[in-house]
């Protein structure tokens, strides 16, 4: 009987740890809203997207933690928000309703005076942590997001001030033009440099690195990936040659892409266009569109029409379009010569010349304009 009820003891521990080591969590995105008022205090809110899965019935707990710089905690001076070891913390718990629950927007609030924010203007990082409650492990982390905060002098309750735009971390946007008719994605993430980049869908603006985030938005610089060359002894006695190193380095184009502070609008800024994508929509639109038109490039779909930019629209109507305007075969709207994005030059890479050997375009003349559409974006 004893020995029965051993076993029974045991099958019970095991399913308890069963369960506990089986709960996982996939953190979407996580998003920082400013300038919010709560019970009569001033601060901003945390915003969590993410799925649990063997949770059901368990109280969890989100976990928000603050860091200057990235990996040092903000210390605590008041224990009002703040960890077991004193650093600046926020947190909110959840119980989920089945073995997999989705959350699209858990939320919870920090007062800027409870951020302890050190003196001057500095950049800031919150990264969100999901803990089982009732273990008190944690089992999921989300990316950092970063802010800017601004603090007058060093005192307990300094005037604080959080800049409006934020890097949002991991996530992908989804926009269009004004016209509905050209789609843009844009994915943001932290590479593995740390940096904060963002890809896109537009041809002439692949790839940017975030340069400043102020209240005017999120900046961004193009830019492409290049071989290193490093300084290498090819011969005993000759001189140091440059020499590929085996990395791949961030060359910066010129390029600039702004995303609004609360990430409603995207402009692409090149010197002879601003490409303006002032619409938010979601991913099952942005296919739909996408497939449009990128059937209207292949030369499926019918024509373009529109002034310069980005803000015409084309027709699948008639199918007649000989006496309408399209959209440039070679820079596909952008203006751009092909061969050199824009930039009026190339850059000549050899095991013979510096990477930074730079050359006038021979397309384009070092214009950076389309030598068929002459910068325009359009032809007949």
């Amino acid at each position: 009987m004893k020995k029965h009820r051993l076993l029974i003891l045991l099958a019970a521990c095991l399913a308890s740890l069963t369960t506990a080591f089986a709960q996982t969590a996939q953190i979407k995105r996580t998003w920082l809203e400013y300038d919010v008022t709560q019970d009569g205090e001033q601060g901003m809110k945390i915003h969590l997207e993410f799925n649990v899965q063997d949770m059901k019935g368990t109280l969890g707990k989100a976990i928000a933690y603050f860091e200057h710089p990235k990996g040092t905690g903000l210390k605590d001076r008041n224990g009002r928000y703040t960890t077991t070891n004193g650093n600046v913390c926020a947190s909110t718990t959840f119980r989920p309703g089945y073995d997999d629950t989705y959350y699209e927007n858990l939320a919870f609030f920090i007062p800027y005076t409870e951020l302890h924010i050190l003196p001057g203007e500095r950049t800031y990082y919150c990264q969100v942590l999901l803990e089982n409650a009732e273990t008190n492990k944690f089992f999921a982390w989300g990316d950092y997001v970063s802010f800017t905060g601004k603090s007058g002098d060093d005192s307990p309750a300094p005037q604080q001030q959080a800049r409006r735009a934020s890097f949002p971390g991991k996530a992908t946007y989804y926009y269009t033009n004004a016209e509905g008719t050209i789609p843009l994605k844009v994915d943001f993430y932290y590479d593995n440099d740390n940096d904060a980049v963002i890809t896109t869908s537009n041809t002439s603006y692949h790839r940017g690195i975030l340069e400043s985030a102020g209240s005017d938005g999120l900046h961004f610089t193009s830019f492409e990936y290049q071989a290193e060359f490093k300084a290498a002894q090819v011969t005993p006695l000759g001189p140091p040659l440059p020499a590929l190193s085996g990395n791949l380095v961030k060359k910066k184009t010129g390029q600039s892409l702004i995303v609004s502070p609360d990430y409603s609008e995207v402009r692409i800024i090149n010197p002879y266009t601003t490409l303006v994508y002032p619409v938010r929509i979601s991913e099952s639109k942005f296919k739909q569109l996408n497939d449009e038109y990128q059937r209207f490039i292949n030369g499926v779909s019918g024509g373009y029409t529109g002034n310069s930019g980005n803000t015409g629209s084309y027709d699948s109507g008639s199918g007649n379009n000989s006496s309408r305007v399209s959209m440039c075969k070679y820079c596909r709207g952008t203006g751009n010569c092909s061969s050199c994005k824009g930039s009026g030059h190339v850059i000549h890479v050899s095991p013979y010349h510096d990477v930074s050997d730079v050359q006038t375009c021979p397309s384009c003349n070092g214009s950076g304009r389309c030598f068929n559409c002459h910068g325009t974006g359009r032809q007949r």
